[in-house]
């Protein structure tokens, strides 16, 4: 998810959390950028929930995939 939104424009910056366990993410917004191509591996999350995000880019964005989040199905 990280990688897809700094393909898009977005400053992630990664440390350690306040109490010294876990991460923590510091999202320094920007506008959305493209053209762009964004690979979402086999991350079905982030082809769910970023192209929503991808269509307020500046440009085209292309995501892509390994074969099995591509052709899943989106139930309700």
């Amino acid at each position: 998810m990280a990688e897809a939104l700094r393909t898009l424009g977005v400053g992630i910056e990664e440390g350690v959390g306040p109490d010294g366990s876990g991460e923590a993410w510091r999202i320094i917004p920007a506008l959305l950028r493209g053209p762009a191509a964004v690979d979402v591996g086999n991350a079905g999350t982030v082809m769910r929930f970023l192209p929503p995000v991808a269509a307020l880019a500046d440009g085209p964005v292309r995501f892509d995939g390994d074969p099995a989040p591509t052709s899943a199905r989106c139930t309700a």
